[in-house]
């Protein structure tokens, strides 16, 4: 045996072999990875979006941005609901997320997300990280 570096291409396939091995034997199907995108658009041009992993029962938000100039008018939460009102309809339960202070701490807390972790000084001195879950109903 010997450990070796290898490509992210090259491992992909036989980690997640392994790991939707473990999950078929502690019993929960294997289920295809999926993503949902929303785009924001000021006539032709894309200026934001959100997009969002789908695992099991779980939506996973991981980009949302809104360009600068158009930020305080309430893009963000409409594209929050608009991708809320997308996984309740597929039968979602959760919507994790996660963000850093110099984001949007904030916004997602008047969203509904209740903080569950905050990791100081990750991924850099002098910024941290937050870990938010939202429960649909």
């Amino acid at each position: 045996m010997e450990i070796r570096e290898v490509t992210s291409k090259e491992l992909a396939p036989t980690l997640e072999a392994i790991l939707d091995r473990q999950q078929l034997a502690a019993g929960f199907p294997q289920e295809e990875a999926t993503s949902l995108a929303f785009g924001l658009y000021q006539e032709d041009q894309l200026v934001g979006g959100l997009l969002a992993k789908i695992s099991m029962e779980t939506a996973h938000i991981n980009l949302l941005a809104i360009d600068e100039t158009l930020r305080g008018q309430d893009w963000g939460t409409k594209l929050m609901a608009h991708g809320e009102e997308a996984f309740k309809e597929l039968g979602l339960k959760n919507i994790t997320l996660t963000t850093r202070n110099y984001q949007a701490k904030d916004f997602y807390e008047k969203q509904g997300f209740d903080l569950f972790a905050e990791l100081a000084d990750v991924p850099k001195v002098g910024i941290t990280r937050y870990y938010f879950i939202k429960r649909l109903a």
